[in-house]
């Protein structure tokens, strides 16, 4: 695969599993002198293999989200099911970075994007309604590359 400039605006988050959420953000808040964690749960039950591939078995995971400056860290925690996506990868790799989003104002034109330059998807579906897509860039990245559509707020009375 040749060079190629997908045009998105930059990195928003960087994405970690590991084995216990809260504690982890609070090791980082505490270096970075960020503010406290903000910690939540969440059941996944529409998530699926591929763009509109093969359903996967719902899973309850933890989120703990630190901000630093324009950077979002998200340290994800599986706390129910099994979703390969992020146990294959603690078995495989221990705890770590695991994915790198970029927030897109449209997920389906910039999945479409990124499919013309050769990138599949690995695992899409929904967390609180803000669709998201895991895109196979391994070989290329050296991680998971994470699409989150993320729409500007819409102008009172519109």
């Amino acid at each position: 695969m040749g060079t190629m400039n997908l045009n998105f605006e930059g990195i928003n988050q960087l994405g970690y599993v590991v084995k216990n959420a809260a504690e982890t953000a609070e090791k980082y808040q505490s270096l970075f002198g960020a503010n406290p964690a903000v910690v939540f749960e969440s059941e996944v039950t529409n998530a699926r293999e591929g763009l509109d591939g093969k359903a996967i078995p719902s899973y309850r995971v933890r989120f703990a989200l630190v901000t630093l400056g324009e950077l979002q860290l998200e340290f994800i925690q599986v706390l129910e099911g099994a979703p390969r996506l992020y146990t294959d990868f603690l078995d495989r790799c221990g705890e770590g970075l695991h994915h790198v989003g970029i927030n897109v104002p449209d997920l389906h034109a910039a999945v479409d994007a990124t499919l013309v330059t050769g990138f599949t998807v690995l695992w899409s579906g929904q967390i609180f309604s803000v669709p998201f897509a895991y895109l196979d860039t391994q070989d290329q990245l050296g991680t998971i590359l994470e699409l989150i559509e993320v729409r500007p707020p819409k102008p009172l009375g519109a």
